[in-house]
């Protein structure tokens, strides 16, 4: 019998809406919908920002770190091996060529002149230089046309008999200068060195 009771009273709706009432609701302008997306995009932006600036730093870091390393083994290479070949090559180079200062120089001591020059200049290549490559192939390569532009110039100068090379001036225009600016040129380039 309770059941029956319960049945009859007339369900009652505790929340009623009014039309008027849902009429009497603003939804905000345009204005005040970007005022409030602002704040959203500067946060996005600025984590954006701080993700690019990390992975950026992080790149550099890397980079530096590798210059860091070839430039240590340069270092390491440079200074204990190959300096002191290089200016024996130089030395001995001078030594070569320092025969066509005598008065006697004819014909055929200029051919053994440029025969030792190649071949002290072609030692400089093979056991000085090359060793560059392991470091550096363009600074490898920028000494290796050093090393050409030397040879060339003084078997240029070899091979012009009008240069009377016995005469000290000309000796050293026309052959030290090219020994000397190589030597010069060389070295920069490999303290110029950064990794």
């Amino acid at each position: 019998m309770m059941l029956n009771a319960i049945q009859a009273v007339p369900p009652t709706y505790p929340i009623r809406v009014k039309l008027e009432d849902i009429a009497q609701l603003t939804s905000p302008s345009v204005g005040q919908w970007l005022l409030g997306l602002i704040p959203v995009v500067i946060a996005v932006l600025g984590l954006w920002l701080s993700l690019y600036v990390y992975q950026k730093e992080k790149k550099d870091a890397l980079a530096l770190n590798e210059a860091t390393r070839r430039l240590e083994l340069f270092k390491t290479l440079v200074l204990d091996h190959i300096i002191s070949g290089f200016h024996d090559s130089f030395s001995c180079l001078k030594t070569a060529t320092d025969k066509l200062t005598d008065r006697d120089c004819d014909e055929n001591h200029r051919d053994e002149v440029e025969i030792a020059v190649q071949s002290q200049l072609r030692d400089l290549n093979e056991e000085v230089l090359s060793l560059f490559r392991a470091i550096d192939s363009e600074l490898f390569a920028n000494l290796l046309a050093e090393s050409d532009k030397c040879r060339d110039s003084i078997i240029e100068s070899l091979a012009d008999d009008t240069v009377a090379l016995h005469v000290l001036e000309n000796y050293k225009t026309n052959i030290l200068t090219h020994i000397n600016n190589a030597r010069e040129s060389m070295i920069r380039l490999i303290y110029e060195y950064k990794g």
